[in-house]
C-alpha cells in the first residue's frame, strides 16, 4: 500500500494496481475499507488501473487531527489521491457511503470523472440533526463504541451464508470509533442529494442488491438520466456477494462509455 498526507491533514493508505489510461477509482462504504473491493480489483486490473482508497478513519488510514467526515471531505482526500496519481480519465466507484463521495468528486472534477457507478448507495437519509441524534445506531455508535457493536451493526446487512464476511466485519472492527459515528452521523443519516449532482455526473449507474429498497423511479428523482442495474442473491456488499454480477454491469457499462 501506498501513503499521502493530504492537505487537510489526513494520512491516506491507497492500493494502485494494474495499468492503462483510464482508471477505475473503487470507494469503499461506511466501516469498511478498500479490501472490499479485492474481487473487483482483481477482475479489472488485468485491463484497467485499479486504485483503492482507505477513507479517512477507515482501514489503515488515519483522520486529521480536526476532522469532518461529510462526503465532500471524503472526496477532498480522494481527489489528493486522484491529483497524486496524475488519473486523466477516472470511472468512480463508490459503495453505500462511497457513493455519494463518487458523486461529489464527479461534481468536483467534471473533467476527469468519465462515468459513476453507485453500489447499492447513492444518498443519505437526509434526517435533521435533531431526528439524527435519536436514531437507534447514532446511540449505539459513541465514540469509545466497542469493536463488537460495530461488526453487530454491519452484520445487520450480510446474510448468514454472504461472501466476505470476514473482511467485512474484520474492517468494522478495526475502524476508529469516534470516525464510525461521526461518518454515519454527518453522511449516512444526514447527508442528503447534491443538485450538482443532475447535471455533472454522466453517464451514471446504478447496481442495487436484492434486496435494496431503492427503486428505478428513486434513483432517477436524484440523478434523472440514470441507468439502473439489480443484482439477484446478494446483500448489501454486493462486490463480495454477487461480484460476478456486478462485473458483467460494470463491463458494459465501461464498453458504452464515449
Amino acid at each position: 500500500m501506498r501513503e499521502l498526507t493530504t492537505p487537510a491533514g489526513a494520512r491516506l493508505r491507497y492500493r494502485d494496481e494494474g495499468a492503462g489510461d483510464d482508471a477505475l477509482l473503487l470507494i469503499h462504504g461506511w466501516c469498511s475499507s478498500g479490501r472490499a473491493w479485492e474481487r473487483t480489483a482483481r477482475a479489472f486490473a488485468r485491463r484497467f488501473r485499479v486504485v483503492r482508497v482507505d477513507l479517512r478513519g477507515h482501514g489503515a488510514s488515519r483522520a486529521p487531527e480536526r476532522a469532518g467526515y461529510r462526503w465532500d471531505d471524503f472526496a477532498e482526500d480522494v481527489q489528493a489521491v486522484v491529483g497524486r496519481l496524475a488519473l486523466a480519465r477516472i470511472v468512480a466507484v463508490g459503495h453505500s457511503m462511497g457513493s455519494p463521495v463518487a458523486l461529489e468528486l464527479a461534481a468536483r472534477l467534471p473533467g476527469a470523472v468519465a462515468g459513476v457507478v453507485a453500489v447499492d448507495g447513492l444518498s443519505g437519509l437526509g434526517l435533521t440533526a435533531e431526528r439524527a441524534a435519536t436514531h437507534p445506531w447514532i446511540r449505539a455508535l459513541t465514540p469509545t463504541s466497542t469493536a463488537e457493536t460495530r461488526r453487530r451493526l454491519v452484520g445487520a446487512f450480510l446474510p448468514a451464508d454472504a461472501r466476505g464476511r470476514e473482511i467485512v466485519a474484520g474492517d468494522a472492527a478495526r475502524a476508529d470509533p469516534g470516525a464510525a459515528l461521526q461518518a454515519y452521523r454527518d453522511s449516512v443519516v444526514t447527508g442528503s442529494p447534491r443538485e450538482a449532482w443532475r447535471e455533472s455526473v454522466r453517464p451514471f449507474l446504478y447496481v442495487g442488491a436484492s434486496e435494496s429498497r431503492r427503486t428505478a423511479a428513486d434513483v432517477r428523482a436524484v440523478i434523472p438520466h440514470a441507468q439502473f442495474g439489480q443484482v439477484v442473491n446478494s446483500g448489501h456488499y454486493v462486490q463480495l456477494d454477487a461480484a460476478e454480477q456486478l462485473h458483467a454491469m460494470l463491463d458494459r457499462f465501461l464498453a458504452e462509455l464515449p
